[in-house]
């Protein structure tokens, strides 16, 4: 009541002291409850990371499947890819502005957001790949060329955890051959997509399992992005 009182009087030096109060201590308090109850980044990577590599299974699945899904469920599958690849990518980014000691993973984080993008553009083209291979091949000369690299990307991308994952790799059968070497033709765009599809799927699920690993590592003293 008192202070409401003294607001009345309109005593400018009075009204800018009581800011300048307030703001202090209002960051004063949030600086330090940032510390007692903090949130950091590297805390939310586990449930991005198993929404990422969901939505790539599903995008890998929609792309390679054995008929060509109408155009609404593949943009849908692509856009919850896109969605969840930004969506880590940006805990990554808040990630470099914490304190150095509160930072995890970033150098496998770094990696997998790559391989991510990549894998995202070799989807793509593949279905214009398929399109393109549609005119000339039938849909079994085209299942037979892609079967085997879909039913291997899609163990590699699995709904399981990527702990788990990365136990099961030794396992996991040797991807398809690549290519073979035609003497005097170039190589079929369609099979060499299939072969990167392979090589990017396996570089995100061996990384998956690294990312897990430096989640429960303590930051070394001095670590920088």
């Amino acid at each position: 009541a008192l202070l409401l009182a003294r607001l009345l009087e309109g005593d400018p030096r009075f009204l800018v002291d009581q800011r300048l109060i307030d703001t202090a201590l209002g960051a004063a308090l949030a600086w330090g409850f940032s510390y007692v109850l903090p949130r950091w980044e590297y805390q939310d990577v586990p449930r991005q990371l198993s929404a990422l590599m969901r939505a790539q299974h599903d995008y890998a699945r929609a792309v390679l499947a054995t008929e060509l899904q109408d155009e609404g469920a593949f943009r849908l599958a692509r856009k919850r890819q896109f969605d969840a690849l930004a969506a880590i990518t940006g805990v990554y980014s808040r990630m470099l502005e914490e304190p150095p000691s509160r930072r995890r993973a970033l150098n496998e984080l770094a990696q997998l957001i790559t391989h991510s993008y990549l894998l995202a553009a070799h989807l793509a083209s593949m279905r214009v790949q398929r399109a393109l291979r549609a005119k000339r091949l039938s849909p079994q000369s085209i299942e037979a060329m892609i079967a085997p690299t879909r039913d291997w990307v899609l163990r590699r991308l699995g709904r399981q955890s990527p702990t788990t994952r990365g136990s099961a790799l030794a396992v996991d059968p040797a991807p398809p051959p690549a290519e073979p070497d035609t003497a005097g033709s170039p190589p079929d765009p369609l099979l060499r997509r299939l072969a990167l599809l392979r090589h990017e799927a396996a570089q995100i699920a061996a990384i998956g399992p690294r990312v897990e690993r430096e989640l429960h590592t303590p930051a070394r003293a001095g670590a920088t992005a």
